[in-house]
């Protein structure tokens, strides 16, 4: 929904409750002919009781260029090494952790061009794809297991033959492409550390806990009359608590980050007071940017590189950390001129340029740009 915004035609996504892809009534009572003819062949029922095993046979290759198979805290703690099996019930969810997820979504996107829905004229048609396996198998295995290495050896094959019906049904020449990426993650806290990176997993239930009695000396009363939610990076006051207590939030959140600060794991403390007020440079422009003062929690912690706050099993994202927000920015076709571009850019740049690409006039959004460099000029 969020890739076809208020006006598109139609979203659709893959629903482990069918093994099928499915819609909102908000676009409409009934699907597409296409997509009906497609969930009526059982996109995922061809997986039941298929294994997950390497796309190439050279073991060693993967462990050069990944890392070992096996790993403790690797898909949940039971399931770290090649092959993974679906079984033969409950394949609908396990197909979400696997790179055949995207195969199915793929093929959806190809039976939507194939319809003639798309391509067919001159008026310009958004397709737009989420590709979420390397999501799923990035948060269970890490981003640089076997398991992302093999995903992306077969999300590049498989895109391949999609670009490969493209050029036939539509045309190449007719086409633009932005590939780009949601966020980056933290490698696997014990590769990190086997590496020997000071790395480790932190339990934020404990970390917030040990910071209680802090936390009730700076409100002046016990937590749970104080605090509304101290979980994960982030602190929302009881701003009734404070108030009978004759305590001001800003000075409650001052003297909480101080004594935050001082923890070893933490490397900075952000107040909504700071983040309102603005001003900021580098990583505390990042956190004013995403700063909404209605929702955002009163106090947010930046935890040292390398600490990860988010179970005992697999790795995460979330953090101003470069692995956390390091993603590609990729654009081919019709308007793109081929080349290596270094000026900073981001996912939030891809709309934008495209917009140029189809001549469309489009206001550009603060923080975001056009990438010129990449484009062809107008005179050509």
């Amino acid at each position: 929904m969020l890739l076809g915004g208020r006006r598109a035609d139609g979203a659709f996504w893959y629903s482990r409750d069918c093994g099928c892809l499915v819609s909102s009534t908000y676009y409409g009572g009934a699907l597409p002919d296409w997509l009906r003819e497609f969930n009526d062949t059982g996109p995922a029922s061809s997986y039941a009781g298929r294994d997950w095993t390497r796309l190439g046979d050279d073991i060693a290759l993967y462990e050069r260029l990944a890392r070992a198979d096996s790993f403790p805290t690797e898909g949940g703690g039971t399931d770290s090494v090649f092959p993974h099996s679906l079984g033969d019930t409950g394949f609908e969810s396990a197909l979400i952790r696997t790179p055949f997820s995207d195969e199915i979504v793929l093929d959806a996107a190809l039976a939507a061009v194939r319809s003639g829905e798309l391509g067919a004229d001159a008026a310009p048609d958004l397709l737009a794809i989420g590709l979420s396996a390397t999501d799923a198998i990035g948060h269970r295995y890490g981003p640089f297991s076997q398991e992302a290495m093999d995903n992306h050896l077969r999300l590049d094959r498989r895109l391949g033959q999609f670009l490969s019906v493209l050029d036939e049904e539509v045309g190449l020449e007719r086409v633009a492409i932005g590939l780009t990426a949601d966020h980056g993650a933290l490698p696997l806290v014990e590769q990190l550390a086997a590496e020997g990176v000071d790395a480790l997993r932190l339990s934020t239930e404990e970390f917030w806990n040990a910071a209680r009695p802090g936390i009730e000396s700076c409100g002046s009363g016990g937590t749970a009359e104080i605090v509304d939610s101290a979980a994960g990076r982030n602190l929302y006051w009881n701003e009734a608590g404070l108030s009978a207590r004759g305590v001001s939030r800003r000075d409650a959140s001052r003297c909480v980050a101080e004594l935050l600060r001082a923890q070893p794991v933490v490397e900075e403390v952000w107040t909504a007071e700071q983040l309102a007020a603005g001003g900021g440079r580098g990583v505390a422009l990042l956190f004013e940017n995403s700063y909404f003062a209605s929702r955002s929690p009163h106090l947010q912690v930046q935890f040292r590189p390398h600490v990860y706050p988010g179970g005992s099993t697999g790795t995460g994202h979330g953090t101003a950390h470069d692995y956390d927000r390091r993603v590609p920015v990729l654009l081919a076709g019709s308007g793109i001129v081929p080349g290596r571009y270094r000026d900073v850019a981001g996912p939030e740049d891809v709309a934008p340029t495209l917009g140029v690409v189809l001549g469309l006039d489009m206001s550009v959004e603060r923080d975001t740009r056009v990438l010129r460099e990449a484009l062809l000029r107008r005179s050509e």
